[in-house]
């Protein structure tokens, strides 16, 4: 595959296809799988553009091996994950320009390729990692930079109550994180718990289930397998 440079305002995201390719495959692929009007696409190109932007900021953070190439940011329309994460910041732009149309397909091309549940109108962060992504459901948070969510995983609201997932956050697979609950900085949610209404200390590490999770001081740096900023 080739690395073809696509200059942004903040600098150089390298993709593993031109970005005209790019459009047209997103093209192809919504039309045929969600076919409607062709005033659907009006916003494609922009929206598109967008995304690559939001990308580049994203995978600049980002030390996981082929999230960059060349000294820069690096996506790969091939790699699962940096297409879940992309698939994410279209929809979600989509969305910020009112086009629910577009934003909709989007949200369903990512849960069809991806397994992700993430709707257009959640507000991931600008910088975060998804490892997987198989049936994991990102609902209404409150979500801070440097997260982590491996496959399985479960976030959202309970009664009304939405959970609050400070920064440096890592959550393993399996695991469920609902209502109140609040993972404070630093923190680690082992695979498989279930928390809800739960108060997570900064700098823990939580297993088990709700109401008697067990809370244990974090001993070792899970962000330096992730990210170029330390907690």
């Amino acid at each position: 595959m080739s690395s073809t440079p696509f200059a942004t305002s903040s600098g150089s995201l390298r993709l593993s296809i031109d970005v005209p390719e790019l459009v047209a495959s997103y093209q192809r692929m919504l039309d045929t799988t969600f076919p409607g009007n062709a005033s659907i696409f009006a916003n494609l190109g922009r929206v598109i553009d967008e995304a690559l932007q939001r990308t580049e900021q994203c995978f600049a953070a980002i030390t996981l091996h082929g999230y960059r190439r060349d000294g820069a940011p690096y996506f790969n329309h091939l790699h699962g994950d940096q297409r879940a994460i992309f698939n994410y910041f279209a929809a979600n732009s989509a969305w910020r320009r009112g086009d629910i149309e577009l934003a909709s397909r989007f949200f369903l091309l990512n849960k069809m390729q991806n397994g992700l549940v993430c709707m257009f109108d959640t507000q991931l962060p600008d910088i975060f990692v998804l490892i997987h992504t198989v049936g994991t459901v990102l609902g209404k948070a409150s979500y801070a930079n440097y997260f982590v969510a491996y496959q399985n995983v479960t976030i959202g609201t309970e009664s009304g109550r939405e959970p609050t997932i400070e920064e440096h956050t890592v959550i393993y697979g399996g695991s469920m994180v609902l209502g109140a609950t609040r993972v404070g900085k630093g923190s680690v949610v082992a695979a498989q718990s279930i928390l809800v209404d739960a108060q997570i200390p900064p700098n823990s590490v939580v297993a088990g289930r709700s109401p008697a999770p067990i809370i244990k001081t974090r001993k070792r740096d899970f962000a330096v397998q992730y990210w170029n900023v330390k907690p």
